[in-house]
């Protein structure tokens, strides 16, 4: 059973410290232990494919012992703000990290002229989804709409601007 998401609306109050940066299972409602972040990048550009990643943090078994890092993580809101060095940095200790499991998501330019732009997202980020080792219980999708069946199948919540909310987006 779903759990009542108004419920758990109360434990992100304004009084409470920012719910920013923590990994997703702590944004999701409670008793979802594989949680997903879905964002999708390249929705912008004329030209080029759209790509997405699916990411799930399992926050029991996230290890980070190099305080530098730990700053970093905190001060990560979207990976697109990062310098292209920090990027990479955050990007080769986060893979190594047996806590964090990952997909990614392609769409060719010729799928987005045929299907349009927010559907080729959609589906990148379905791809990205089917990646993961292990399906997911619950996803967090950055984003206001939804159509994509095969992601509305699942249990989802979807939030705008979830990359500068949700730690795995």
């Amino acid at each position: 059973m779903l759990p009542n998401l108004k419920e758990e609306k109360k434990l992100w109050t304004p009084t409470r410290p920012p719910p920013s940066r923590l990994p997703a299972g702590k944004r999701a409602p409670k008793g979802f232990k594989r949680v997903v972040g879905l964002d999708e990048a390249g929705r912008g550009p004329i030209a080029g494919p759209v790509t997405a990643a699916a990411v799930m943090v399992r926050p029991a078994k996230l290890k980070i012992k190099n305080s530098e890092l730990k700053i970093l993580l905190r001060q990560v809101k979207d990976s697109k703000k990062l310098t292209p060095k920090k990027r990479e940095e955050l990007f080769k200790i986060l893979i190594k990290n047996p806590a964090i499991e990952w997909g990614m998501g392609k769409v060719s330019e010729k799928i987005i002229d045929k299907i349009n732009i927010k559907n080729a997202a959609e589906l990148a980020m379905e791809r990205a989804v089917k990646k993961l080792r292990h399906q997911p219980d619950f996803l967090i999708i950055d984003g206001k709409y939804l159509k994509n069946h095969k992601l509305k199948s699942m249990k989802y919540k979807l939030i705008v601007k979830a990359d500068e909310k949700v730690f795995s987006c």
